[in-house]
């Protein structure tokens, strides 16, 4: 069974106290987080070809929670509640999250040109380690790169993460299934 955990930690150091107990998380999840914390510190080369088994979970280690954005409902075998723990299960874990300023661009509510103002748009990179549960072991890591700012925005919260959690999606959805 795959888990699919996505987990996002921002300049992550296993000092954190982003993982205290008393935030809501599975048990294994619990188990995951020192590993993937260790792994952190010195992983291996990218690899965007990592084998998905069982269910999918994803975790969201920035915001202490399930990581649950547009799409990734569509994805065969995601597991968001009623979790077997004995089940296998592929863990997206997102560990680092960083933005690049890429400039200026024009933003304004669709339709009402005069509600326009000046943001800032974002590309984002975001890593995302991918392990087996029961197993507990860390099988690969890869970066996702955001796609550029479109240059038309409008005001609908954080658009700039948008351009990462849609290709974050697209990868997943293209890895092969075990």
């Amino acid at each position: 069974m795959l888990i699919l955990s996505v987990l996002t930690i921002s300049g992550c150091s296993s000092s954190d106290d982003k993982f205290s107990k008393d935030r809501s998380s599975p048990d294994f999840i619990d188990q995951l987080v020192p590993i993937a914390l260790e792994y952190n510190k010195s992983k291996g080369p990218d690899n965007s070809n990592i084998p998905i088994k069982g269910k999918l979970y994803f975790w969201d280690m920035t915001n202490n929670g399930p990581f649950t954005p547009n799409n990734f409902d569509k994805i065969e075998n995601t597991v968001t509640y009623n979790i077997n723990e004995s089940d296998q299960i592929t863990v997206f874990m997102i560990v680092n999250v960083k933005k690049k300023s890429l400039g200026n661009y024009q933003s304004y509510i669709k339709g009402v040109p005069e509600t326009s103002k000046t943001v800032t748009g974002y590309r984002y990179y975001t890593d995302i380690i991918v392990m087996y549960w029961p197993e507990k072991t860390v099988v690969g890591w890869h970066r996702v790169t955001g796609a550029d700012p479109t240059g038309e925005n409008y005001i609908q919260g954080d658009a700039g993460i948008v351009y990462g959690y849609d290709l974050i999606y697209e990868w997943i959805s293209s890895l092969p299934r075990t």
